[in-house]
C-alpha cells in the first residue's frame, strides 16, 4: 500500500480535491466533526507540508465542518515529520473550527523516536495526539519485534494519556476495554467510539453500555442500537460529563468520526438520513481515554 501511494504522489491540489468529497459526505451523515489523520507525505516538501494541510483546512473552512488535522506518519524520517507538525501546527494556529494534532500510524510503521519526537511537538503547541497503533498488524510486528503487546509499548513510551486518541481496531472486545481501564483507573477512562460507517454488533453495544464504559457515536447504522442500549440500561451520562445532550462537543475536544452521543429523540431522524444518504464508508471502531476526575 506504501508503494502504492509513492507512485500515485500527493499534492495540494489532490488533498483539497479528496478533503472536498470525504467531508461533503460525512456532512450528509451528519457528521460535522472531522479528524483527517495524514498518512501519505511527499519527501522533500520545501514547505513542510504545509500547503498540503492548508488547502484540506480550507476545504474544511468552505463547507462549514470543524476540522481535526492530523500530521500523522508512516515510516517517515522521524526529524523530518516532527518538523512538519511543528511547521502545520503554526501556520494553523488560531483558525476557528480547525485543530491540529499529530500521530504516527502505529507501532509496525513508526520508530519509537517518531513517537517521542511528535509527543514534544504537540506537547509544545498543547495537541491532541492519535495513533492507529492497536490494529492487528501492530499486534503481529510489535510481538515479533518487541515481543510485547502494542498497548504495553504505546503506555512505556507515554501514549496511553487522556490527550490520545488510539484507534481504530475492527478487533476490539469489550473485555480489553474493562481490563484496561482497571490497569489505567485514576489516569484514564475508556470511550468506545463508533464510527461512521461501520456497523457494530448491537451486543458490543450493549455489553460496554451494560459494564460501564462510554459509547461515542450514534451516527448510522448503530445510531439506533446505541440508543437502544442507553434505554434499556439507563445510562443518560454523556461522555464528558454533559447531561443536556448537546452536540457540541466541549471546548478543545477531538471527536473523532461522529458527534457526541446525542438525545435519544434524533435517532429517528439519524435513520431517515441513513436511508436517505449512503455512509462514508469509514471502517473500523476506535476508543479514545479522556481524563478522570
Amino acid at each position: 500500500m506504501a508503494a502504492a501511494y509513492a507512485r500515485a504522489g500527493v499534492d495540494v491540489e489532490l488533498c483539497a480535491r479528496a478533503a472536498r468529497v470525504g467531508l461533503a459526505e460525512s456532512l450528509l451523515c451528519g457528521v460535522t466533526t472531522v479528524a483527517d489523520h495524514h498518512l501519505t507525505w511527499p519527501a522533500g516538501l520545501p514547505d513542510r507540508g504545509v500547503g498540503i494541510a492548508t488547502a484540506v483546512a480550507d476545504t474544511a473552512t468552505k463547507l462549514g465542518a470543524r476540522l481535526v488535522f492530523v500530521r500523522g506518519s508512516a515510516r517517515d524520517d522521524p526529524q523530518e515529520a516532527a518538523a512538519s507538525a511543528d511547521a502545520i501546527a503554526t501556520a494553523l494556529a488560531g483558525r476557528p473550527g480547525v485543530q491540529v494534532a499529530v500521530g504516527p500510524a502505529g507501532v509496525h510503521s513508526d520508530a519509537p523516536e517518531t513517537f517521542a519526537l511528535l509527543g514534544e511537538v504537540a506537547a509544545r503547541h498543547g495537541l491532541r495526539r492519535r495513533t492507529q497503533a492497536n490494529e492487528q498488524v501492530d499486534v503481529e510486528i510489535a510481538l515479533e519485534r518487541y515481543g510485547r503487546r502494542p498497548l504495553e509499548l504505546l503506555d512505556e513510551w507515554g501514549w496511553l494519556a487522556p490527550d490520545v486518541i488510539l484507534g481504530p481496531d475492527r478487533l476490539v472486545a469489550v473485555d480489553a476495554l474493562v481490563a484496561l481501564r482497571e490497569r489505567l483507573r485514576g489516569r484514564v477512562e475508556i470511550q468506545l467510539c463508533l464510527l461512521a460507517g461501520y456497523e457494530a454488533e448491537t451486543a458490543l453495544i450493549e455489553e460496554a453500555v451494560a459494564r460501564g464504559i462510554d459509547v461515542l457515536g450514534g451516527c448510522p447504522p448503530s445510531g439506533a442500537a446505541l440508543t437502544a442500549a442507553v434505554r434499556h440500561h439507563g445510562r443518560r451520562r454523556l461522555p464528558g460529563g454533559a447531561s443536556d445532550g448537546s452536540l457540541e462537543p466541549p471546548s478543545g475536544s477531538v471527536v473523532e468520526g461522529s458527534e457526541r452521543v446525542h438525545r435519544e429523540e434524533r435517532d429517528d431522524h439519524a435513520d431517515h438520513r441513513a436511508a436517505r444518504s449512503p455512509p462514508s464508508g469509514l471502517d473500523g471502531l476506535g476508543f479514545r481515554s479522556r481524563r478522570t476526575g
